[in-house]
């Protein structure tokens, strides 16, 4: 999983940070798991998810799920 995240960040250009989220995503964290995980804001939780999904081109963590195993 670890490496088709990689893969996947590398991909679609993803920030490091966004690359933190994907894997969190991918490993089906919510969004309030994540705020802990990286001590950040709900609000700025809610911008990295939307940066992932709209630069994977995604709509929900099912389908960030599917694209990553997909790797």
């Amino acid at each position: 999983l670890e490496e088709n995240c990689e893969q996947v960040a590398a991909a679609y250009s993803l920030t490091p940070r966004e690359s933190e989220v994907l894997g969190l995503l991918a490993r089906g964290r919510n969004a309030q798991a994540i705020q802990e995980k990286l001590v950040v804001s709900r609000n700025t939780v809610k911008s990295h998810v939307k940066n992932v999904y709209n630069k994977l081109g995604v709509h929900s963590q099912q389908e960030l799920i599917d694209l990553v195993e997909s790797r």
